[in-house]
């Protein structure tokens, strides 16, 4: 992984993953922030819901309201592209 991404700290990198250790371990390695895609973060909180279910739900709503965001920006760039 080192050879592909390299070992220096580039200024306000940011490596989005899923949610593979190794990628973990180098982001802590480098020092950046290592953020997880929503898919894989939102499958978390739908093993949650037996323990917590309120807090799941809640969880669950405002990713659902993110990807409502994403889908609206995803269809203006189309439009302006168009």
């Amino acid at each position: 992984m080192q050879q592909a991404l390299g070992l220096s700290k580039p200024a306000g990198a940011v490596l989005l993953s899923d949610g593979y250790e190794a990628y973990a371990s180098y982001t802590k390695k480098i020092g950046i922030i290592n953020a997880q895609c929503w898919i894989h973060s939102r499958r978390g909180f739908f093993e949650a819901n037996d323990a917590e279910p309120q807090g799941a739900a809640e969880a669950l709503s405002q990713i659902g309201a993110l990807y409502e965001i994403e889908e609206d920006i995803r269809l203006r760039y189309q439009q302006r592209q168009a």
